[in-house]
This record gives structure tokens, C-alpha cells and sequence, in this order.
């Protein structure tokens, strides 16, 4: 960066970090890999929780009495 004095190149500097975010820190970059990885795993579990097992086994106890899940056989949705 080229700028007529050293103090506002300093402020040039310091402006270009802050506002286009170039460089990360290593902790936001460990984060976000943690993130992604967590996210996955959760991801995982939301896809096996979906299959409807779960609707299925409340539908048969005696002290539930109605089961809201489209994929029961009984259900009146698509």
C-alpha cells in the first residue's frame, strides 16, 4: 500500500485489516474448523432422527394419543 506519510499509512493499514478482513487470526480459523466438524456429526444424527423410528415408537404408547409425523401410515398429510 502506498500512502503520502507513514502516519497514514499506519491508519491505511489498520482500515484495510479491520474492514475487508483479509487476514483471519488462527483462533477464528481453529473455530471455524471446529464448527464445520461439529456440524457435520449433527448433521448425521438429524438424518438418522428423521427416518421416522422415533414418530413411530411414541405412536404405539398407550399414553400418547396423537403422533403429528407425515410418514405414519395413519397420517393425513402428503
Amino acid at each position: 500500500m502506498v500512502a503520502k506519510d507513514a502516519k497514514l499509512h499506519e491508519q491505511l493499514v489498520c482500515v484495510g485489516k479491520i474492514a475487508s478482513r483479509i487476514t483471519g487470526a488462527p483462533f477464528d480459523s481453529f473455530m471455524t474448523l471446529r464448527g464445520l466438524a461439529y456440524s457435520a456429526r449433527t448433521s448425521r444424527s438429524h438424518g438418522r432422527n428423521a427416518d421416522g423410528s422415533g414418530a413411530m415408537a411414541l405412536n404405539e404408547q398407550p399414553g400418547v394419543e396423537r403422533v403429528y409425523y407425515p410418514g405414519l401410515p395413519e397420517s393425513s398429510g402428503p
